[in-house]
C-alpha cells in the first residue's frame, strides 16, 4: 500500500492482485484502488495431499493472473513475496510484462527464488548473504506514511497516556504470536501491578478471548486493548518500548525509532524471524527472549528493568532509529518506474514527459506546462535544479529567506524569487520542490499539503533530470564539490558538453561567452555529472552509470547512526552501477564487489603531472578521481587532463578573497575535520610567514560530536580564531543545550602549545580582533559552511589592495 501511494503520487495508475480471503480484499478498495481475485493457498509442505491440492490450484491461478495483467495492460508486475506472488509473477513472465520482487525477510521465500532470475530488480528489506549487486538492491521494507508522520502528543491522548507516563506495546496480533498474547495479558494485567501503561495489538483471533480474561483483571487500569490498528502509527508514537514478534513489522518499529523485546516466531521458514532479529539486537536496538523462554515472569523482569532504565532505554531508541528506511517505498516504486519499458532506441525522458510516450500509468509532463515551486530555493543544489528546469521550458518560481548569489544568477535567467517564506507565495496549480532543510510548518509547504499539490524532494527531481542522459554521479564525504566541478570542466573541455549539478559555484562553466560563474547547467551531449549528497540520504534515489567515491566518513551524525549503516547506504548506492572510481588504498573495497573498478591515486603518473593551479594535495586527489571517471566513460583522458590545468577552483574552496594590510585572505568551505585538516595542510604549501584560521562550526550536532577532532584539526595552523555555532537548521535544545563554538576553541587551546587562541562569538568581534593584526607575508582562512566568507569579504573591503 505504501508503494501504491508512491506510484499514485507519481501519476500512475495502480491495480491489485490478490485472494479474497486476506487482508488486501479490504484494504486496496477502501484505499481506492481496483482489485482482481485469484484463488491460491499457501502449500503446506507438511502434508503432500493438500501441497498437490494448492499446487493444482496455483496452476489455475496463474492463467487468471495473466489474464488480469493483460486486461489492465500493465506495464509493469510487484510481487510482494506471498503466495499470491508465484502466480503473479509466473503471469508477468508468460505475458512478457515487466517483474520486480520485493522480499521483507532475511532470506527469499519459496515464490521469489523461483522467479529472481527472471525480475529486473529484486528489492531486499535485509542484506541477505550471496544476494548482493547485479539484480538485487537493498531499498528496505516500505512502512505506511502514518508511522512516519504519527504524533505523539495526539496519540497518547487517545489512549489516555499522561505525557510522563511510560507505554509498553505489545504486538501480538498477527498469527502465530498466541504466546506472546497469552504471557502479556497474565504478565501485566493478572499478576502483580505495574506503574506503566500497556497498549495490547491482540489481533482478531485472540481478542474475545484475552478481553474475558482483562475484564477480570486485577489490574486492568491502564490497560487498553485492541483487536487491529491498520497502519500502527497512534500505537507506536504512544509507545517507549515495543513487545512482539519479528516479522516485517520490525521496519515500522525502526521506522518509529523505538526500541524492542522480539520473540521470533519458532516456526518461521528458514528461521527467518531469529535472523531479523539478530539484525536488531546487533545494532544495539533490541533484546530478544526465545519463544520456549517467554514466561509472564520473564516478560515482567524485562519489561520492568528496560522501561526503568531510561539511559538504556534512550540508546536502544537512537539504535533503532538508525536502522530506518523511511524511503523505502518511494525507491521500490522508482524502481518499478524504471522497469517499465523505457524505449529500447531512446533516452529515458522521466521529468518532462511520460516514461514512454505511447505507455500507460504516468501522466504526461509537457515541459511548457509544468509549473515548479522551489521553497529554499538560494541553495546550491536547490538553484541548480530551479536553473535547468527553467532552461528546459518549465514555469520556475520560488522563495528563500536570504539573498545570494545564487538567486542573482536566478533574476539572471528570468526567475524571480521572493525573500521571505509566505504562504502568498505559492502559486495556484504549482508542485513543490522541497530540500531537506525546509521543515513542515513552512507556510508555502503547509498550503501546498493543504491544497493536496505534489510534493516533491529536490533528491527526487535531482533523479528524474539525471535519469534523461547517461550519469555519472560522484558521491563521499569530502571533495566531492571539487572534483565533481574537476570531470565537469574536462568533459567539457573534450567538447562532450554534460548536463551538470555542482554543489557550489565554479568560474568559468557559464554557458555564456564570458564563461560565467555557474553551478548547474542542462548540456547536448550524452552525459550528465551529478554531486550525489549522501547527507539525506538523497544519493539513493539515484542510478549512475559510473560513479566515484571519493571517501566515506561520518558527518550527518543526525541521519546516519553509526559507520556501518552509512557504508550499507554506500553499497545500495553502489547496486546498480557499472563502472566505480575509487581511491587506491581507501578502505572501500568492499562496497565495488562484482563492478568494472579503477583505482585513483595521487602519487600515480598521468597526463603532463597533472600541474594544477589549485594548492593540496586533496586536490590531486580530486583531479585523478574525475580523469578515473573519464577513463570509464571510454573518453580522452590525456586531453581532460591537460585541461585541468586551467581549472580555476570551486568558490569558498581554497578560494582567495583578496589582501588586508599585504597579507592574502583565503576562505574554504571545510566544515569537518578532515576538510580543515587539508585546507590548512594546502595553505601552508603556499608557505606564509603566519596562517592563522578563522573557523565558524557549522550545525549544533556535528560541533557536540566532533569538537575534540576540530579542535586538533586546527592546532595545524599558528593562529587560530572560533567563532560560535552556524545553526543552520538546528536549534540548541535538548541534547544539543549548551553546545557552542567555545568547546571547540578550548579543545584547540589544548593543543596549540601555547600559541594564540581566540573565542570570538561573532564576525564582528572577529573584524575588530584581527584586521589590523594582519601584515605582509600572513595568510588569514575563514573557514566553515557558514556565513564566515562574509568576515573575509568584510576584512577585504574594509583595508584590501
Amino acid at each position: 500500500m505504501a508503494v501504491a501511494a508512491e506510484l499514485r503520487a507519481s501519476g500512475a495508475e495502480v491495480s491489485f492482485l490478490g485472494t479474497r480471503e486476506r487482508i488486501e480484499a479490504e484494504l486496496a478498495p477502501a484505499a481506492g484502488y481496483e482489485i482482481d481475485f485469484v484463488k491460491v493457498r499457501g502449500i503446506d509442505r507438511g502434508n503432500p495431499l493438500r501441497a498437490t491440492a494448492a499446487a493444482v490450484e496455483a496452476l489455475g491461478a496463474v492463467g487468471a493472473a495473466r489474464r488480469a495483467i493483460r486486461r489492465r495492460r500493465a506495464d509493469v508486475v510487484l510481487g510482494g513475496g506471498g503466495f499470491v506472488t508465484g502466480p503473479a509473477g509466473l503471469g508477468a513472465v508468460l505475458s512478457r510484462t515487466p517483474l520486480v520482487l520485493t522480499e521483507a525477510d532475511s532470506h527469499l521465500g519459496l515464490a521469489n527464488r523461483l522467479l529472481a532470475s527472471r525480475a529486473k530488480r529484486v528489492c531486499l528489506a535485509f542484506p541477505i548473504p550471496g544476494r548482493e549487486g547485479g539484480r538485487y538492491l537493498v531499498t528496505g521494507r516500505p512502512v505506511p506514511a502514518a508511522v512516519l508522520r504519527a504524533d505523539r502528543a495526539a496519540a497518547r491522548e487517545r489512549f489516555g497516556i499522561p505525557a510522563e507516563a511510560r507505554c509498553l506495546l505489545v504486538m501480538g496480533g498477527s498469527q502465530g504470536a498466541r504466546s506472546i498474547n497469552l504471557a502479556a495479558i497474565e504478565a501485566f494485567a493478572e499478576r502483580g501491578g505495574r506503574d506503566f501503561h500497556v497498549v495490547h495489538l491482540a489481533g482478531r483471533r485472540d481478542f474475545d478471548e484475552l478481553d474475558r480474561r482483562l475484564g477480570a483483571a486485577r489490574h486492568r487500569d491502564r490497560y487498553t486493548l485492541l483487536a487491529y490498528e491498520p497502519d500502527l502509527g497512534d500505537t507506536l508514537a504512544a509507545a517507549d518500548l515495543v513487545l512482539g514478534r519479528s516479522g516485517g513489522s520490525i521496519f515500522e518499529v525502526t521506522a518509529a525509532g523505538r526500541p524492542a523485546i522480539l520473540v521470533p516466531y519458532p516456526h518461521a521458514t528458514a528461521d527467518h524471524q531469529s535472523a531479523n532479529a539478530v539484525w536488531m539486537e546487533e545494532a544495539g536496538a533490541a533484546l530478544t527472549i526465545r519463544d520456549e523462554e517467554l514466561s509472564p515472569e520473564r516478560l515482567e523482569a524485562e519489561v520492568g528493568r528496560l522501561l526503568g532504565d531510561e539511559k538504556r532505554l534512550g540508546e536502544m531508541a537512537r539504535a533503532s532509529g538508525s536502522l530506518a528506511r523511511p524511503d523505502a517505498a518511494r525507491r521500490i516504486a522508482d524502481e518499478i518506474l524504471a522497469a517499465s519499458s523505457y524505449p529500447a532506441d531512446g533516452p529515458k525522458t522521466g521529468l518532462y514527459r511520460s516514461k514512454s510516450a505511447h505507455r500507460r500509468g504516468v501522466r504526461e509532463r509537457d515541459r511548457a506546462s509544468r509549473r515548479l515551486h522551489f521553497i529554499g530555493i538560494g541553495g546550491a543544489g536547490m538553484s541548480g535544479l530551479a536553473l535547468v528546469c527553467r532552461e528546459l521550458g518549465a514555469t520556475v518560481t520560488g522563495s528563500d529567506r536570504a539573498d545570494s548569489s545564487y538567486m542573482e544568477r536566478l533574476r539572471g535567467a528570468g526567475v524571480e524569487p521572493v525573500i521571505g517564506h509566505d504562504a502568498a507565495n505559492l502559486p495556484e496549480g504549482a508542485e513543490v520542490v522541497v530540500s531537506t532543510a525546509i521543515g513542515e510548518d513552512n507556510p508555502e509547504l503547509v498550503l501546498a499539503r493543504e491544497r493536496g499539490a505534489t510534493v516533491t524532494h529536490r533528491g527526487e527531481l535531482l533523479a528524474e533530470l539525471c535519469a534523461e542522459k547517461r550519469l555519472i554521479a560522484v558521491a563521499g564525504t569530502h571533495g566531492k564539490t571539487t572534483t565533481t566541478a574537476m570531470l565537469v570542466w574536462a568533459l567539457r573541455a573534450i567538447g562532450a558538453d554534460p548536463a551538470f549539478f555542482v554543489g557550489g559555484e565554479v568560474p568559468g562553466l557559464g554557458a555564456d561567452a564570458d564563461g560565467a560563474v555557474a553551478n548547474a547547467g542542462w548540456g547536448e551531449g550524452q552525459w550528465v555529472i551529478a554531486e550525489a549528497d549522501e547527507s539525506d540520504a538523497s544519493f539513493l534515489r539515484l542510478r549512475p552509470e559510473i560513479a566515484v567515491v571519493t571517501n566515506i566518513e561520518m558527518d550527518h551524525h543526525t541521519r546516519w547512526g553509526s559507520l556501518a549503516e552509512l557504508h550499507r547506504a554506500f553499497q545500495d548506492f553502489l547496486a546498480p552501477v557499472e563502472g566505480v572510481a575509487v581511491p587506491a588504498d581507501g578502505g572501500l573495497a568492499d562496497l565495488t564487489a562484482g563492478k568494472r573498478t579503477l583505482d585513483f591515486d595521487a602519487s600515480a603518473p598521468g597526463p603532463a603531472q597533472l600541474p594544477l593551479a589549485v594548492p593540496g594535495r586533496h586536490n590531486l586527489l580530486n583531479a585523478r578521481a574525475a580523469l578515473t571517471a573519464v577513463e570509464l566513460a571510454g573518453l580522452d583522458v590525456d586531453a581532460a587532463g591537460a585541461a585541468l590545468a586551467d581549472f580555476p577552483g570551486v568558490r569558498r574552496r581554497l578560494e582567495l578573497k583578496g589582501e588586508r594590510n599585504g597579507a592574502r585572505l583565503y576562505d574554504d568551505y571545510a566544515h569537518h575535520p578532515t576538510e580543515v585538516r587539508a585546507a590548512l595542510t594546502a595553505l601552508r604549501e603556499l608557505d606564509p610567514e603566519r596562517l592563522i584560521a578563522v573557523f565558524q562550526p557549522h550545525l549544533y550536532s556535528r560541533t557536540k560530536a566532533l569538537g575534540e577532532e576540530f579542535g586538533a584539526a586546527l592546532a595545524l595552523a599558528d593562529e587560530v580564531a572560533v567563532l560560535d555555532v552556524y545553526p543552520a537548521r538546528e536549534e540548541p535544545v535538548g541534547e544539543l543545550a549548551g553546545v557552542s563554538g567555545l568547546q571547540i576553541a578550548q579543545a584547540a587551546a589544548e593543543r596549540m602549545g601555547g600559541r594564540t587562541v581566540w573565542w570570538l562569538p561573532s564576525a564582528e568581534r572577529a573584524e575588530v580582533a584581527l584586521g589590523h593584526r594582519l601584515s605582509p607575508g600572513q595568510i588569514l582562512v575563514t573557514i566553515g559552511a557558514g556565513d564566515v566568507f562574509e568576515l573575509g569579504e568584510a576584512l577585504v573591503a574594509d583595508g584590501g589592495q
